[in-house]
C-alpha cells in the first residue's frame, strides 16, 4: 500500500469516527465494510513487512558474524593504533603472530614489538601515512616476546575522526619467504664462487643446441683459450669420439635422468698430447633458465692405474694359485668364500673346491673359540678389524671337513675389487708349533720353579750360616768363657759367685740348646723329611709339657707364668711339631719380657672347627718395621732379649710352617712398650 493510499484510508477512518452518532444507512454500512476489508489487507501487508524486516535483520546479524570471523581468522593480522601508536584493536591472527594475548591492551605501545634498529623506518612510514593520507607498504623486522624474530609486510592507511586519527595496519608474515630468498641468494652466490674457483673445468651449455654459454677459468686454461668466444670457435665436441648428435643425446639424457651416467673418452690437449677425460652432465636452473652443467675430470692417471691393476691382478693370480700356504678369498658382505687354492683344499680335508666355496669361516670352525665367544660372532669382529686396520693377524681354532680340530694362524688382508670388499685369508696349521711352544713353556715353568728352589736354598743356606756364625758362636763362647772362669778360679770364688756363674752357664746352654733344636728342625723341613703324624691328643698336656721345660728360664727373670686351658680340649696334631711351636712362642715371650713381667698362655675353642692357642706377654712389644718381616725367611732384622738373649729368627718361621702343615695359621698383635700376643689357630679335626 502506497503512502498516498494510506493517507486517504486514514481520512476515511477519521470521517467515520466523526459521524459515529448518525444513523447508519445501508450505503454507509457498505462503505464501512469496504473500509474493514481494506484495514485487513493493510494488516496483512504490515505482517509481510515485519517478516521481511526480521529476515533482513537476521541477514545483517549473519553478515556481521561473517565479518567478525573473516576479521579475526583472516591469514593476515589487523591492528588499529591511536596517534601515540598504542594498540586500540587487533584480530586473533595478530595475537598469534606475537603470542602476547591480553597483554596487548590500550596502553601497549606497538613500537615495542619492532626491532630497535627498525624504529626510524617505522617513524618515516607513519609520517608518510600522516602526510599523504594514502595507503603505504613497508617490510619491518619484529621481535615478539619469547619467539623467533619475524619479518612482516606492513600495509597501512589512516582515518580521521573529528580531531583524532587512527592508523589501520595489515601485517603479513613473510619470514619464510625472506629466508628462502636469502637462502636462494646465498646458494646462487655459492654456486658462482664454486663455478669460478673450481679446480675442475666447468662448462654451461644450451640445453637445445649444446652451445657453450659460459665456462670457468680452469676450463679456459685446460683448452688454452683466453675467452668464451675463442672456446666456442674451437668446438667443444671436436676432440671427442662422439658425434654432435651423440653429444646432444647426452644432454637429453642429463635432462631426463636424475642421476645420469658419466661418459669417458680420449681428448687431445693444446700441446697435442692425448689424455683420458670423464664428463658429467646435469640439468640446472640458472636465473630461471634450464642449462646443462658439464664437469670434466682428467682420468689419465686412473686409466693408467687400472692398466697397472690389471697387470697386478695377473701377478696376484699367479701368486695365489702357486702359494704353498692355504689361501682363500672371502666376501665380507656375504661371509662366503669365493676363491681358494689347492693348498686350502688339502688343509681342510675337502674333496674339491666346491665343498668349501659358499662356506663362511664359522662353518670351518667349532661352535666356540677358546675365549668362550662363538666362532660366528668372533669371525665378524676379526673381519671388521681387518677392514679398519687393513689387515689382522690372529690365532684361530679351525675344523676340517672331517671334523678334526686344529690350531691355525690366520692373516686377513682387506682389499676392494669391483665394488666388493674382499679379504685374502692366509691359513697355516700351527698345531705342531703350538705343542712345541707348550713344551717350551712347561720347561720354562719348571726352570723357574727350580730357580726359585735354588734361591730359597741359597736364602736358607745364608740364614743357617748367619745363625751358625753369630747365634751359635755367642752362647757357645759364653759357656766356654764362664766354664774357663770357673775352672781357673774355683778355689778363690765365693759360693755365691759360683752359683751366679753356674746360672749364666745354664742360661747360655739353654739358648744354645734352643738354637740347635730349631736348626735341626729347620734342616729337616728343607730336606722334606718332616711329615706330620697327626693324633688326637690333649691340648693341655702338650702346653704343660713345654711350660714345665721352660719355667726355670722364666723364674730366672722373675716372670710370672700363667696357663689357662679349656677343659677337655682335644685336637689332632703332631706332638713334636706342636711342642716346637709352643716352645718357640713361650721362649720368645720370656726373652722379650723384662724382669718382673707376666706371661699368660690361653687355649680354647676359636669356633666349631678350630682351637686357638695364644701366648700373651707384658714385654717390650714389636716395632712396626719388624712386625711385617717376622715370618720372612730372608729377614735379617732381629734384636736381643731384655737380658741380652740372642735371637735367630728361625723360631717364628718354624711356627708358621708347622702350623701351615697342620692347615692352621698364626697371627700377631703387638703394641710397642705394652707387650705382644701371638695366636696360633689349629683345626680340631684333620682335613
Amino acid at each position: 500500500m502506497s503512502k498516498e493510499n494510506r493517507v486517504k484510508l486514514k481520512q476515511r477512518i477519521d470521517n467515520v469516527l466523526k459521524n459515529k452518532n448518525k444513523v447508519i444507512d445501508d450505503a454507509y454500512t457498505k462503505s464501512l465494510e469496504e473500509l474493514v476489508e481494506e484495514l485487513k489487507a493493510y494488516q496483512i501487508e504490515l505482517e509481510f513487512q515485519n517478516e521481511e524486516l526480521e529476515r533482513i535483520q537476521h541477514e545483517l546479524i549473519n553478515s556481521r558474524n561473517a565479518y567478525q570471523q573473516l576479521y579475526h581468522y583472516a591469514p593476515v593480522g589487523y591492528v588499529i593504533l591511536d596517534e601515540q601508536f598504542r594498540i586500540k584493536q587487533f584480530n586473533k591472527t595478530f595475537d598469534e603472530f606475537f603470542k602476547v594475548g591480553f597483554e596487548l591492551s590500550s596502553s601497549f605501545d606497538f613500537r615495542k614489538l619492532i626491532q630497535p634498529d627498525e624504529q626510524n623506518r617505522f617513524y618515516n612510514f607513519a609520517r608518510k601515512l600522516h602526510k599523504q593520507g594514502e595507503a603505504e607498504s613497508i617490510e619491518l623486522a619484529f621481535v615478539p616476546p619469547g619467539t623467533n624474530n619475524l619479518i612482516m609486510a606492513v600495509h597501512g592507511n589512516i582515518e580521521q575522526h573529528n580531531d583524532t586519527i587512527q592508523y589501520r595496519l595489515t601485517l603479513v608474515d613473510i619470514s619464510d619467504r625472506k629466508k628462502a630468498e636469502s637462502s636462494s641468494l646465498r646458494i646462487t652466490e655459492q654456486f658462482k664462487t664454486l663455478f669460478v674457483n673450481s679446480p675442475l673445468p666447468l662448462f654451461i651449455h644450451d640445453k637445445e643446441t649444446g652451445e657453450i654459454i659460459d665456462a670457468n677459468r680452469k676450463a679456459l686454461i685446460t683448452n688454452d683459450c683466453s675467452s668464451i668466444e675463442e672456446l666456442r670457435q674451437g668446438g667443444f665436441w671436436l676432440s671427442a669420439p662422439y658425434s654432435k648428435e651423440d653429444a646432444l643425446n647426452m644432454i637429453k639424457s642429463a635432462r631426463l635422468e636424475a642421476d645420469p651416467k658419466p661418459y669417458e673418452w680420449r681428448s687431445k690437449g693444446p700441446d697435442g698430447k692425448v689424455f683420458w677425460e670423464e664428463i658429467y652432465l646435469s640439468s640446472m636452473l640458472i636465473n630461471g633458465v634450464e642449462r646443462i652443467i658439464v664437469t670434466t675430470v682428467d682420468i689419465t692417471d686412473r686409466k693408467l692405474a687400472q692398466e697397472k691393476l690389471s697387470q697386478s691382478e695377473k701377478r696376484y693370480r699367479s701368486f695365489f694359485y702357486g702359494s704353498k700356504d692355504a689361501l682363500l678369498v672371502l666376501d665380507f658382505h656375504t661371509r662366503k668364500f669365493v676363491a681358494l687354492n689347492e693348498q686350502a683344499v688339502a688343509l681342510f680335508a675337502a674333496e674339491s673346491h666346491d665343498q668349501i666355496l659358499q662356506l663362511g669361516p664359522a662353518k670351518l670352525s667349532p661352535e666356540f673359540q677358546g675365549n668362550g665367544l662363538t666362532s660366528a660372532d668372533l669371525s665378524v669382529k676379526m673381519m671388521e678389524k681387518a677392514i679398519m686396520e687393513g689387515s689382522n693377524y690372529f690365532e684361530w681354532k679351525h675344523k676340517r671337513l672331517n671334523g678334526e680340530l686344529f690350531d691355525a694362524s690366520v692373516l686377513l688382508t682387506a682389499f676392494e675389487m669391483d665394488g666388493q670388499t674382499l679379504m685374502q685369508t692366509t691359513v697355516r696349521d700351527i698345531t705342531e708349533s703350538k705343542l712345541a711352544a707348550e713344551k717350551i713353556k712347561q720347561s720354562e715353568t719348571k726352570l723357574k720353579e727350580l730357580n726359585k728352589s735354588l734361591l730359597d736354598a741359597n736364602q736358607t743356606k745364608d740364614k743357617l750360616f748367619s745363625v751358625i756364625s753369630h747365634d751359635l758362636r755367642s752362647p757357645a763362647a759364653a759357656v766356654f768363657g764362664l766354664a774357663d772362669l770357673l775352672h781357673e778360679n774355683f778355689d778363690n770364688l765365693h759360693p755365691a759367685e759360683v752359683k751366679k756363674i753356674a746360672k749364666s752357664i745354664y742360661s747360655s746352654a739353654g739358648n744354645l740348646s734352643e738354637l740347635l733344636d730349631n736348626l735341626l728342625e729347620w734342616s729337616r723341613l728343607q730336606n722334606g723329611t718332616t711329615i706330620p703324624e697327626l693324633k688326637r691328643e690333649s691340648v693341655e698336656d702338650i702346653i704343660i709339657y713345654v711350660v714345665d721345660n721352660l719355667r726355670q728360664f722364666a723364674e730366672l727373670k722373675n716372670i710370672l707364668l700363667l696357663v689357662h686351658v679349656e677343659d677337655q680340649l682335644m685336637a689332632y696334631y703332631d706332638r713334636q711339631m706342636m711342642a716346637s711351636v709352643i716352645r718357640n712362642l713361650l721362649s720368645n715371650a720370656i726373652k722379650f719380657t723384662p724382669r718382673g713381667g707376666k706371661i699368660v698362655i690361653l687355649a680354647a675353642k676359636y669356633d666349631y672347627k678350630t682351637i686357638a692357642i695364644e701366648v700373651k706377654d707384658t714385654g717390650i712389644g714389636i716395632p712396626e718395621t719388624i712386625k711385617d718381616e717376622l715370618f720372612a725367611v730372608n729377614s735379617t732384622k732381629s734384636r736381643p732379649g731384655t737380658d741380652g738373649e740372642r735371637s735367630s729368627g728361625l723360631g717364628l718361621i718354624l711356627c708358621k710352617e708347622f702350623l701351615e702343615m697342620h692347615k692352621g695359621s698364626i697371627s700377631v698383635h703387638s703394641e710397642e712398650g705394652k707387650g705382644s700376643s701371638f695366636k696360633a689357630l689349629l683345626p680340631i679335626e684333620p682335613e
